[in-house]
């Protein structure tokens, strides 16, 4: 079984008790699986905020219609979808980015394509924990604003910690402040980190926003097409033709 069918299995709530127990551990002592088991969580998050929550959401659907037997039809009346495995959200997100994003110059990028959940799924003092849960939430509700100093507080005592750097990079694009945002997120891109590819996508973002075809351009084609990031970066690319 791999690490990728693990998460699944994990976020899904299918693994026994132990396994759960086992699995926790392991994210515990495994900053590369705890990483990615955050950036898979945060997917398939934005992926059920944008399905199901949007305000065009019956348009959505009528645009879905096709696929619905293959992608959706079994969890239609679940809420949380949480039957649907993350590697099927994957597939069903390449279709829905071809299908959603009609063109990149809208009046606001950042606000149409810069949906993204933050997990708080990462080791750290007690004291950090809670300030990490609390940037969380306030990120995930968009309140960008009371988010930022939190995670100032945060990278001033972990400055080197990538997940932090992130999120921060993606709080300042969205409080317009691109420039200092771009700081951030050109060191994670640098950095191995399971976020590099969705940082260069927030680079490129930046520069949407801005009008700036060139850079815009530059930093969507550093993402590799295959990656989650890369399904989004696509159709934009397409669209800078």
């Amino acid at each position: 079984m791999t690490r990728h069918e693990d998460i699944e299995r994990y976020l899904s709530e299918e693994m026994s008790g132990d396994e759960r127990l086992a699995f926790e551990n392991e994210l515990k002592s495994n900053p590369a699986l705890r990483e990615e088991t955050a950036l898979y969580a945060s997917t398939a998050e934005s992926l059920h905020r944008l399905l199901l929550a949007d305000d065009n959401e019956q348009q959505l659907r009528k645009k879905l219609h096709p696929y619905r037997a293959e992608y959706f039809s079994a969890h239609k009346k679940d809420p949380k979808i949480r039957a649907l495995p993350l590697i099927r959200w994957a597939a069903a997100a390449a279709i829905f980015t071809a299908i959603w994003i009609w063109s990149p110059w809208n009046t606001n990028p950042i606000r149409e394509y810069g949906t993204i959940t933050m997990p708080p799924l990462t080791e750290r003092s007690a004291d950090s924990v809670n300030g990490v849960a609390e940037a969380a939430g306030l990120f995930n509700e968009k309140e960008y604003e009371q988010a930022l100093p939190l995670l100032n507080k945060e990278l001033s005592s972990q400055p080197n910690d990538m997940f932090l750097l992130f999120f921060r990079g993606v709080t300042l694009i969205h409080t317009g402040q691109a420039t200092q945002a771009r700081t951030d997120l050109e060191q994670v891109y640098e950095s191995k980190s399971v976020y590099r590819y969705e940082a260069a996508y927030f680079m490129g973002l930046s520069y949407l926003e801005e009008k700036d075809k060139e850079n815009c351009r530059i930093w969507m084609e550093k993402i590799p097409a295959e990656t989650q990031a890369g399904k989004k970066a696509q159709p934009i690319l397409k669209k800078l033709k």
